[in-house]
């Protein structure tokens, strides 16, 4: 389990550095507990939530913004000053919420069990939105992480608008023509 707030999404990194970085400018001790998780981390996480051995809640895995980079945890001294730092991220559009008040999370994220995705599917899109999500973006500008996801789970369905368009066009230009 990393707290390496470089292992966030690139979106989501500078907003999550400023507000450790404010914690610590009001002297709160900042420390990120956890930013991103692997599938299994995230398993045995959840056990123990279940087991009743955490003091905070743990998302199944495949539903957790952890695994995908989305969401960081941090802990302040003294910890009823959360609140505090909570506001300034809601006030940012950040997400949190009282239930789990150590976890801070970037807007938008969908967890991966909305596509119904296995196992092997979030390791894939884990190891390919991680440290190759930067040359990922590039190459499909607007692309988010939740749907390279949706992407691998589903390639026809997503792929098929993108290929009446492409038929669409080599029609028009008399590449390819009506049966």
């Amino acid at each position: 389990m990393s707290a390496n707030l470089s292992e966030l999404i690139p979106e989501f990194e500078p907003y999550a550095r400023d507000l450790v970085m404010a914690a610590g400018q009001a002297g709160l001790q900042p420390r990120v507990t956890s930013t991103r998780r692997s599938h299994a981390e995230q398993t045995r996480l959840y056990r123990r939530y279940l087991a009743g051995l955490s003091q905070f809640p743990a998302a199944p895995p495949g539903r957790s913004a952890h695994e995908f980079g989305y969401a960081f945890d941090m802990v302040v001294e003294p910890m009823d000053a959360l609140g505090d730092v909570a506001a300034v991220w809601l006030d940012a559009g950040g997400v949190w919420s009282p239930n789990d008040p150590i976890h801070f999370e970037f807007p938008g994220f969908t967890p991966a069990g909305t596509y119904g995705a296995d196992p092997t599917l979030v390791a894939a899109a884990d190891f390919l939105t991680g440290k190759w999500w930067a040359s990922v973006a590039t190459m499909f500008p607007g692309l988010s992480q939740n749907e390279l996801l949706n992407a691998l789970a589903n390639p026809v369905a997503t792929l098929d608008p993108y290929m009446q368009e492409v038929i669409a066009w080599m029609r028009k230009v008399g590449i390819l023509y009506k049966r």
